[in-house]
């Protein structure tokens, strides 16, 4: 009878240990603090600044003989997350001689829509447009003497007058409907990308355009 009741107690006091555990576990916490999120960055820079000057002019131009060098803006990314896509809108504005003179003489406004002369940019020709790496351009102008091989410039010339000949109104044209698509740039701002163009005044500019003023205004958005 002794031994059973030792067998009980032992037992019971099994019991009460696994039972007492349920209710304190060991534990050891740790806390894992300074987790910060921060966004990336693109910074497009031309010509290493934020905009920059002008890099096209043309002074006293003569039709068929003025041209302007080959000008390049270099452009590059010095954020923090590469660029997928960089984006080129053209803008002109056409100041009219022919028509401020006679504002002037008439001391009225000339109206745009009754004042038939030819818009000078359509005579001002891009004769060399190239974008990439130096010593990699891609040659926006190429075609196979049918059709441009950059869909962007084709679209251009098709909505001008198709001759394969891309003017400074085509291009502006062109932007209203959509932006002209570059590869992107990479972090940290190398490498660079070259977008050269070279430009030419018509030898078909008619007396109508003697005195008449373009500014090109040209704006690149770099894309996440």
């Amino acid at each position: 009878m002794k031994k059973i009741l030792g067998l009980t107690v032992a037992a019971l006091l099994v019991m009460a240990l696994v039972g007492g555990g349920t209710w304190a576990y060991f534990s050891d916490p740790e806390e894992s603090t300074g987790n910060v999120f921060t966004a990336g960055t693109l910074d497009l820079k031309t010509n290493d600044a934020d905009g920059f000057d002008a890099v096209w002019t043309l002074p006293e131009m003569i039709p068929g003989t003025s041209t302007t060098d080959e000008q390049t803006i270099v452009v590059k990314n010095i954020g923090t997350m590469n660029g997928s896509s960089l984006d080129v809108i053209f803008a002109n504005v056409w100041d009219d001689y022919e028509a401020s003179e006679q504002a002037t003489d008439l001391l009225e406004e000339i109206d745009p829509l009754t004042d038939t002369e030819e818009d000078m940019t359509s005579n001002l020709i891009v004769s060399v447009f190239k974008y990439g790496e130096t010593g990699s351009e891609t040659d926006l102008l190429a075609n196979d003497a049918t059709d441009f091989t950059n869909t962007w410039i084709d679209a251009a010339d098709n909505a001008g007058n198709n001759d394969l000949v891309i003017t400074l109104d085509e291009l502006e044209a062109r932007s209203l409907v959509t932006e002209l698509s570059l590869a992107g740039l990479t972090a940290g701002g190398t490498p660079t990308k070259n977008f050269t163009m070279k430009i030419d005044f018509s030898s078909g500019a008619g007396n109508d355009q003697q005195g008449d003023a373009i500014t090109l205004t040209i704006t690149f958005t770099l894309n996440q």
